[in-house]
């Protein structure tokens, strides 16, 4: 079980080549997406129906145990990132002052969410969602997963994209 502290880092290499679909592709699920206690990193697919009309994003959902889910604060357009390379997602919170995403060491979002100690349910799940429904699983490659008991800054961002894949900057 991992219970993530009130300052953290979530940081790994991905790489897709598309998202072509009418659903939703896991990098990371840890509890259930929106419910409190919960991290998730995932894709929604072109085609995808979401009730707000939003598709074809990078979402990050980070719940803690006194934020309302706001589900759309961390999206990231997928402009860029379905080329088949790797790139490198770096999600940080900060005590009390909410969460931050770079991809490939350049800050792309920023939102409320997070900020305080997250201690999901279940397991957590690397490619998957918390449901390990196949139709979720993520297209592509994953490498490189560390979780820091420590927040980075844009510096810090900068310098893990920067380190060979297995070190820590």
């Amino acid at each position: 079980d991992v219970t993530y502290s009130n300052a953290f880092t979530l940081s790994f290499w991905f790489r897709m080549s598309d998202n072509a679909g009418t659903g939703y592709r896991y990098m990371y699920g840890h509890g259930a997406v929106g419910a409190q206690d919960s991290l998730n990193v995932y894709f929604i697919e072109d085609s995808t129906r979401t009730a707000s009309g939003v598709k074809d994003v990078l979402r990050t959902v980070v719940v803690d145990g006194n934020d309302s889910a706001s589900v759309s604060d961390l999206d990231i357009a997928t402009t860029g990132l379905l080329d088949d390379q790797w790139h490198q997602y770096t999600l940080t919170t900060l005590a009390g002052g909410g969460s931050q995403v770079f991809v490939d060491g350049v800050l792309r979002a920023s939102g409320s969410c997070g900020g305080d100690a997250i201690n999901p349910s279940g397991d957590l799940h690397v490619g998957a969602a918390s449901t390990l429904s196949a139709t979720r699983f993520h297209q592509g490659g994953l490498d490189d997963l560390q979780i820091l008991n420590r927040p980075v800054d844009a510096a810090g961002a900068a310098a893990l994209f920067a380190a060979a894949p297995g070190d820590e900057a």
